[in-house]
């Protein structure tokens, strides 16, 4: 399997559901505003997202994930610096004026170990970014990021790896730029 065999990119107000993917490159691209993914079952190869947020000027806005199902995670290494696109959640290279707001991620179950949780690289502004009830089998490979313009409200809600509660220190995160209120809820 090549890079650049992506899975999904919809519109606006598209909706996802019922589905299984195997790609070696991002799965599923929340580029649009109103998306709906749902129970979905993914096989992540070694290259790309499981969720896609940009490799340039897009918008996502408003969209849901829920029930999502990895069953194994291929990736084995991590380009150095803050360019990975391997993350769970990831945004590659946001350009100025890009925007993604009220994004929620909920009920996911990653059978493995997780390439990294978040990794957001922008100029733009990202903000109101919920992922709850992740439950990781394994542990989380690399250091997750957060890394740009303006990132603000990022909520780990009841995100569990390895059995342990996600903190910062858990999740390694590392954040440059301008990243405010990054908040974890444990049970």
């Amino acid at each position: 399997w090549w890079y650049e065999t992506d899975g999904w990119v919809g519109g606006d107000d598209s909706v996802l559901k019922n589905s299984f993917f195997k790609v070696n490159d991002d799965v599923v691209k929340l580029y649009f505003e109103r998306q709906r993914v749902q129970n979905l079952v993914v096989y992540k190869q070694g290259n790309g997202a499981v969720f896609q947020l940009g490799w340039g000027s897009e918008q996502g806005a408003d969209s849901n994930v829920d029930d999502i199902y990895v069953v194994n995670d291929e990736t084995t290494y991590n380009q150095p610096g803050l360019e990975g696109n391997r993350a769970f959640l990831n945004c590659a290279n946001g350009k100025a004026g890009n925007t993604a707001h009220n994004l929620d991620l909920s009920h996911i179950v990653y059978d493995k170990d997780l390439s990294y949780a978040i990794g957001i690289k922008t100029q733009g502004n990202y903000s109101g970014i919920r992922i709850h009830d992740l439950n990781v089998a394994g542990r989380q490979r690399f250091k997750s990021y957060l890394a740009g313009g303006t990132i603000s409200d990022v909520l780990f809600d009841h995100v569990n790896i390895g059995g342990d509660c996600a903190s910062a220190t858990l999740l390694d995160l590392r954040t440059a730029g301008s990243v405010s209120n990054v908040r974890y809820q444990c049970p």
